[in-house]
């Protein structure tokens, strides 16, 4: 018996993989906007710890603080784009979850219909089978053995 489920469970296992790879792009994603952060914490420190180890008279206040400003705002721009990088993490997880729950559930209906089939013909022919042992001959409708 093919069940009516089955293209459903097709469609539904394609949209889990669909789910699944979206999740590890967004995951991806995210990596590369933490190394980017890092990076740019990195980048700021390394250039006070530069401006630190040199005399006092020969570091230019105004240079510096531009640098600093320029190093903050690339850190701060990194860190937004990490913060949207992790919602959609967790929007690709919610979604792939919500998938394998659709999948999981069309599963369970087209298992549950083809188990009940399979019951069904079994039944259908155990039946049979007591038919047709009841109809031999030399057995009586009342012949108690």
């Amino acid at each position: 018996m093919k069940s009516p489920y089955g293209p459903l469970l097709s469609l539904r296992e394609l949209e889990e993989q669909q789910a699944e790879s979206r999740l590890v792009d967004a995951v991806r994603e995210a990596a590369t906007a933490e190394a980017e952060v890092t990076m740019a914490r990195r980048a700021r420190d390394a250039w006070i710890q530069y401006y630190l180890d040199q005399p006092t008279d020969s570091v230019d206040t105004a240079g510096l603080g531009a640098l600093l400003a320029r190093l903050e705002t690339t850190g701060r721009d990194a860190a937004r784009r990490l913060a949207e990088a992790q919602r959609r993490v967790d929007a690709a997880r919610e979604a792939l979850l919500e998938r394998r729950r659709q999948r999981e559930a069309v599963e369970t209906l087209h298992t549950d219909l083809l188990e009940q089939a399979a019951l069904s013909v079994a039944r259908r022919q155990q039946a049979e089978l007591d038919e047709l042992g009841a109809k031999r001959p030399g057995r009586e409708s009342g012949d108690a053995r």
